[in-house]
């Protein structure tokens, strides 16, 4: 479910959610655009996206405390990032748009790795090395081997509900 701009992103930061019926799963997925500056493409992080991952955080913290570790996943945190191509960006389309597809605490620590330098933090294809492509993000969420599981599924259908 689209997502983008109405009171779930603002209260819990995704822009899109994905809700696997079988496995019992939400993944909650915020999108960024990087633009093109001197033939890189770049996405330099604002203070609005540092918002964003704080609400993903919180949730995801709720969901990883309650984990069901019977209920097999890659991480029980729903919370993920993925960083497209201006010109590709259309989360609208029925086609995989490609990017760089994090799990929200690895881009917090790309994050804090710019902030030890006292630089901008900015994402690119030189700066990150370890993502997961589209096709094999896409693969993990139809699958159910990512998200929340039991009890988180449970807090996140609620605070979409209240939303």
């Amino acid at each position: 479910m689209n997502v983008n701009r109405t009171r779930i992103e603002e209260n819990l930061g995704p822009d899109l959610l994905y809700y696997h019926v079988q496995r019992r799963c939400f993944v909650l997925v915020q999108y960024k655009r990087m633009e093109k500056e001197n033939a890189v493409w770049r996405y330099r992080v604002d203070d609005h996206f540092r918002d964003q991952l704080s609400k993903m955080r919180d949730l995801d913290s709720a969901c990883a405390k309650v984990a069901d570790r019977s209920d097999f996943r890659l991480t029980a945190e729903p919370g993920f990032v993925k960083i497209c191509k201006l010109e590709s960006f259309d989360i609208d389309s029925l086609s995989v748009v490609s990017g760089m597809c994090m799990p929200r605490a690895q881009v917090e620590l790309h994050i804090g790795k710019f902030k030890e330098t006292g630089k901008s933090a900015v994402f690119s294809y030189e700066t990150v090395k370890d993502y997961m492509t589209s096709t094999l993000f896409s693969q993990l969420v139809a699958y159910g081997y990512v998200g929340s599981s039991d009890v988180g599924t449970d807090i996140v259908s609620r605070e979409i509900e209240m939303r």
